[in-house]
C-alpha cells in the first residue's frame, strides 16, 4: 500500500497543485467512479502533467487515498462542530455518529461508491485499506476529545475514537438500522467504560451553543444542523468552514 504523502514543506506553489489535483480527482470520481479514475485525465484537468502527480501521490493508490482523507477530513470538521453541543461525552459522541452515517451517506463520492460496492476501488478505502483514513479520523478525534473533555484519560480518547471511527465505516458499508440506533449502541458502550473508570464526565454547557436537551427538544435545530452539515460534504471542492470555537472549563 502506498503511504499517504504530506503536503510539501514551505511551497506554496506545490501546495496549490497539489488541491487542484485533489479538486480533478475527486470531481473525476464522483462522475465516473474510482476504479475509471485515470491520472491522465486528472492531471489535465489539474493543469500539471502526469509526472507531477505521480511525484505527489506516488500512484492512483496513493491519489485515491488521499481523496477519501479528505473527504474523511471534511466530515470530522462538522462532527467537531456536533460534539461540542454536548456536555455529557457519551451523548456526544452518539449525536456525532449518527450526524457522521447520515452526513457520509449522501457525500457525492461516498454514495456512488456504496451504490458500486463490486465495481468500484474506492470501497477498499472503507474496508480492507482503510488504515490513513482511520489513523486520520482517529488522530482528529482525539485532539478534539482531548480539547472538549480533558480530564479524561488520553488512552481512552484513544480507545473511544477508534470504536467510534470504525463502527461508524461498519454502519456505513452496510446499514442494517437506523443512525440513531447504531449511535445509541456507541453511547452504551462509552458509559459502560466511563463508569468502570469512576468518572461520569461532563462540562459546562456552552453559553453560544444549544444544550443537549434543547437539541433534542428542537426538531428546527436538528434539521438546520443536518441541512447545513449536508451542505459543505455535498460540495467537495470547496474548503470547509472552520470548526466552532468552543469555551471549556
Amino acid at each position: 500500500m502506498t503511504a499517504l504523502r504530506r503536503e510539501p514543506v514551505g511551497t506554496q506553489r506545490a501546495s496549490a497543485a497539489r488541491q487542484r489535483v485533489l479538486d480533478a480527482a475527486e470531481r473525476r470520481a464522483i462522475e465516473v467512479g474510482m476504479a475509471k479514475l485515470r491520472v491522465g485525465h486528472v492531471a489535465a484537468a489539474a493543469g500539471v502533467s502526469r509526472q507531477t502527480v505521480y511525484n505527489e501521490f506516488g500512484d492512483k493508490f496513493g491519489l485515491a487515498e488521499a481523496v477519501a482523507v479528505r473527504v474523511a477530513d471534511r466530515l470530522v470538521d462538522l462532527i467537531e462542530g456536533e460534539l461540542a453541543r454536548h456536555p455529557s461525552l457519551s451523548e456526544a459522541v452518539a449525536s456525532g455518529m449518527a450526524l457522521a452515517l447520515r452526513v457520509a451517506a449522501e457525500q457525492p463520492l461516498v454514495e456512488l461508491t456504496l451504490a458500486r460496492k463490486d465495481n468500484d476501488d474506492m470501497i477498499a478505502l472503507l474496508t480492507t485499506d482503510a488504515a490513513a483514513v482511520i489513523e486520520t479520523v482517529n488522530t482528529r478525534l482525539v485532539e478534539i476529545g482531548g480539547k472538549l473533555w480533558p480530564d479524561i484519560a488520553h488512552t481512552d480518547h484513544v480507545l473511544i475514537a477508534d470504536l467510534a471511527t470504525r463502527m461508524t465505516i461498519s454502519h456505513l458499508v452496510c446499514m442494517t438500522e437506523r443512525p440513531e440506533q447504531a449511535a445509541r449502541k456507541l453511547a452504551l458502550w462509552v458509559k459502560a467504560l466511563l463508569a468502570a473508570r469512576g468518572r461520569i464526565p461532563s462540562r459546562p454547557s456552552n453559553p453560544c451553543t444549544p444544550t443537549a436537551g434543547a437539541l433534542r427538544g428542537s426538531p428546527a435545530s436538528i434539521t438546520t444542523t443536518d441541512r447545513r452539515a449536508r451542505a459543505s460534504m455535498s460540495a467537495p471542492f470547496s474548503p470547509a468552514a472552520p470548526p466552532p470555537t468552543t469555551t471549556t472549563s
